[in-house]
């Protein structure tokens, strides 16, 4: 659910006359840059998830199967104004303190933030996105949970190529004091 850089072999398929080696030695760079800001920004989003996990009240809530169903049908409405492409919808499901993590374009932090980056990747010609929740959780508390949502995107750029995508996204929830839940993290 993010943007997603043309890798060194689909830039050299496009422009056939460059300089290959040249092209290869700033491709490796542009992947050890990433790398390491790939790693740095796992160990934040796995800091942030065991702070949220610790910090989890410890009473138990009394339907915990009725969360779990309120925070899927959140999530399936996410899910919805991702493939309507609504940056406006899309961010209001996320918390004004959000994170999303991205590979490509790094740290986005808060709502208005998250909704240009997303926005940026809806705005692509011909860009598509479609995730399937395969997976929710809450806590026992009921106040934090996760979803797990496999995802596919594609764009079709000028030179009429397709390039797809797929991933695993994983997003923190927070329940919110109204009852309503908002997304505290992103990471496709």
């Amino acid at each position: 659910m993010s943007l997603i850089p043309i890798d060194q072999d689909d830039y050299s398929e496009m422009n056939p006359g460059s300089n290959h080696s040249e092209n290869e030695k700033v491709s490796r760079m542009k992947q050890e840059t990433a790398l390491k800001a790939y790693k740095k920004y796992v160990f934040v989003l796995l800091a942030l998830f065991l702070l949220i996990v610790c910090s989890c009240k410890k009473s138990v809530i009394a339907d915990q199967s009725n969360e779990v169903s309120l925070l899927r049908q959140t999530a399936d409405s996410l899910l919805s104004a991702l493939a309507a492409k609504d940056a406006d919808r899309f961010a209001g499901y996320y918390d004004l303190n959000a994170l999303f993590i991205s590979l490509e374009s790094g740290l986005h932090h808060g709502r208005e933030d998250i909704k240009k980056s997303y926005g940026a990747g809806f705005a692509l010609p011909n860009f598509y996105i479609s995730g399937t929740i395969q997976d929710v959780q809450v806590s026992k508390s009921g106040d934090m949970g996760y979803t797990l949502i496999p995802w596919v995107s594609y764009f079709i750029p000028e030179s009429g190529e397709k390039i797809e995508r797929k991933g695993l996204n994983l997003i923190v929830w927070k329940k919110q004091d109204n009852g309503s839940w908002r997304v505290m993290v992103d990471k496709p």
